[in-house]
């Protein structure tokens, strides 16, 4: 079954809101932004390699658990526009391609530290979803006679799939205050989409910075 982005962005935060709104009073609560990078196999992704990721990073749960609960959900997309010309400069094809991953990550994490720094460690399941969109100008050539330039229709060739997959992260951030958090984070995922007939990789390496709060105080943060 699958989701547009924006219902599938609404189930996601209706989900986070509930949970964290189960933690009991004994616990604490970190949601965090990640704004950075992803990095895709170039092999499978020539054009969107590097895409430009949004994240969100909400760890929960009593003191008298070992880890916390993390459930977190990555963005990434990137858009290029490409241009072929003949040897005589003219233009002979051009596209425009948009890819794009969500992720939605559920597992553990463990955080350390009373202090500002924090450094912690996760992982767990993960769900990938991939696409791809092509805007392809479609035949016949873009010149006439050689006076009359000829509209050409364009055409939106699309190609979408999802998967299940793995995710580790690990990372540190300093509590800044009472409640700012600030700091990086590193995720490496894994899943395996079928795009127009290929195989690909939907994971990758994210890399990005924290900001983010926290609030609570009972869950079990280790010295």
């Amino acid at each position: 079954m699958r989701f547009s982005i924006t219902a599938r962005s609404v189930w996601v935060a209706a989900l986070l809101v509930s949970a964290t709104g189960w933690a009991p009073a004994q616990a604490e609560t970190n949601l965090n932004f990640v704004l950075g990078s992803k990095f895709l196999d170039s092999n499978d992704w020539p054009v969107g390699d590097s895409q430009g990721s949004l994240a969100l990073l909400s760890t929960f749960g009593p003191s008298s658990w070992p880890v916390q609960v993390a459930i977190d959900v990555l963005g990434s997309g990137s858009a290029q526009w490409t241009t072929d010309y003949s040897q005589s400069g003219v233009e002979i094809w051009e596209e425009d391609i948009i890819q794009s991953t969500f992720e939605l990550d559920v597992g553990v994490r463990k955080i350390w530290g009373r202090r500002q720094a924090r450094p912690f460690v996760g992982g767990g399941l993960a769900i990938i979803w991939g696409r791809q969109d092509r805007t392809l100008p479609f035949p016949p050539p873009p010149f006439d006679d050689g006076q009359d330039i000829i509209t050409r229709p364009w055409v939106i060739v699309s190609a979408s799939d999802e998967a299940p997959g793995a995710w580790v992260d690990g990372g540190v951030f300093w509590r800044l205050g009472k409640r700012f958090n600030l700091g990086f984070e590193a995720r490496i995922s894994a899943a395996e989409l079928t795009l127009s007939g290929r195989k690909v990789q939907a994971g990758g390496v994210s890399l990005g910075l924290i900001l983010g709060w926290g609030w609570g105080g009972g869950a079990r943060i280790v010295k």
